[in-house]
């Protein structure tokens, strides 16, 4: 357990960024070819999603999408 973790940890890259930024993303995919990607750059809090409806759907619908749609550069 231990030497796979290792070795997973060892070939993980962690890249922050915009999702939003669809040329650098695309940069991203084409010079990584990720076999895993992991999106975790959601907006969580329903209280002030009803407040902010605009920021939460651009966020976390339309910058889900963009990833998605660089996804085929891999």
């Amino acid at each position: 357990l231990i030497d796979t973790t290792t070795r997973f940890i060892k070939d993980f890259i962690f890249i922050k960024g915009d999702l939003n930024d669809i040329i650098k993303l695309k940069k991203v995919f084409i010079e990584y070819k990720p076999d895993v990607v992991i999106h975790t750059a959601a907006l969580t809090y329903v209280g002030e999603s009803f407040e902010k409806v605009d920021n939460y759907y651009y966020n976390n619908v339309i910058s889900t999408i963009n990833l998605l749609n660089i996804m085929k550069y891999r």
